[in-house]
């Protein structure tokens, strides 16, 4: 199993970053990449299926979280992942403001996928730095 992991440290409160980071269906408010979120209902568990910038699509269940985390499997994406499992949190840091942590572990299908992972991961890192200073 392949596993990825990134951190960002935001002069921002968890509450404030949360609020943002925090909703399952919210990914298109500050992810660069997803353009739409469609909630489904499978079996009484909570999907998104993602519409990404440029085409392509996203099938993500819910694993359900707590008040400042929450985890998630893609269920099928173009992505060279098979076995894809992630959480994503926010805590406090040390010294004030927050950090946000996103992490996954998932089979590799291709050469790369490692990077395409992360690189997700950095481009919604970007973008909420860009909004929280």
């Amino acid at each position: 199993m392949a596993q990825v992991t990134r951190s960002l440290n935001l002069p921002a409160s968890p509450a404030d970053v949360w609020k943002v980071v925090g909703q399952f269906q919210g990914l298109p408010d500050w992810h660069p990449a997803v353009v739409e979120s469609e909630s489904e209902n499978v079996d009484g568990v909570e999907h998104r299926r993602l519409s990404l910038l440029g085409g392509g699509e996203i099938l993500e269940k819910s694993w359900g979280g707590d008040d400042q985390s929450y985890g998630y499997e893609i269920i099928a994406s173009p992505l060279p992942v098979s076995r894809y499992r992630a959480n994503i949190s926010v805590a406090e840091a040390e010294g004030g403001g927050s950090t946000v942590t996103w992490s996954s572990s998932f089979e590799a299908t291709a050469e790369g996928a490692s990077e395409a992972i992360a690189g997700i991961y950095e481009a919604g890192f970007k973008a909420l730095k860009e909004r929280f200073g």
